[in-house]
């Protein structure tokens, strides 16, 4: 089993046992000025066997803050169990299941609450000829709606994600890896509206294509330089491109 708590609270509060105690929750918002908790156990079942393995994860992350009208506070919770098994000396096999909730609760702007409950199921297959070449083909079927909507504002989406990624590793020279993925999404509800920009994470109801690259190379000791690039195609928009380059120095 392995286990990581980080919890990090700002606050006015003159109560020294509120003030130095992380694991209250009990701080008024007129007295809060930040909270940034990240929660994550594991626990393994054959973790070292070659073969076959098993994995179940709980994972929390919130945050809640301070801003000008009021606070504000994102919190995500998974539970995520993962089954592996190794085929051959090439091929191994992974499926996947989740629930997660994603919350949003603000006290100034009623558009930004929600709370979306999502369920994923995910089998991939992967392909390994070599100790530098991998090539992994993934299905993801998921199923996410707000459970504060009323009948007459259903939020809900249906995913169907089928995907394709390779990696290319040189040890101690560069890494190369890129993926394509096709999302058809079935959507009720409103688009335009905040909660259905989270539920689409982006993409538009019908047919969608996303894309990325990545480029790591090391020029020499302690300097990496690292190139990403993502594309999207939503259905009915033109084609997003984004960029980025980072130049890291170890020391």
């Amino acid at each position: 089993m392995l286990s990581y708590v980080s919890i990090n609270k700002k606050t006015t509060e003159n109560d020294l046992s509120q003030r130095f105690n992380p694991f209250s929750q009990e701080v008024e918002d007129a007295f809060l000025i930040s909270l940034l908790k990240q929660l994550r156990h594991t626990v393994y079942y054959n973790r070292s066997n070659p073969k076959y393995g098993l994995e179940y994860t709980v994972q929390q992350n919130e945050q809640k803050q301070l801003l000008t009208n009021g606070t504000e506070t994102r919190n995500l919770l998974s539970h995520v169990l993962i089954g592996r098994l190794n085929l051959n000396e090439v091929l191994s096999s992974q499926l996947s299941a989740g629930y997660n909730v994603r919350e949003n609760q603000s006290n100034f702007l009623n558009s930004k609450n929600f709370k979306i409950q999502a369920r994923e199921l995910s089998p991939e297959l992967a392909y390994q000829p070599n100790t530098v070449l991998r090539f992994t083909g993934k299905y993801q079927y998921s199923i996410k709606h707000d459970v504060l909507a009323t009948a007459e504002t259903e939020q809900e989406g249906v995913f169907h994600e089928l995907g394709l990624e390779t990696k290319l590793s040189q040890v101690g020279k560069r890494t190369v890896s890129g993926n394509i993925k096709y999302v058809n999404i079935e959507f009720d509800g409103d688009q335009t509206s905040y909660v259905g920009y989270e539920i689409l994470n982006a993409l538009r109801p019908g047919n969608n294509m996303t894309w990325a690259l990545v480029v790591q190379q090391r020029l020499s000791n302690g300097l990496n330089v690292s190139l990403n690039y993502d594309g999207r195609k939503a259905n009915g928009v033109g084609v997003v491109h984004t960029g980025r380059t980072q130049v890291s120095v170890l020391f």
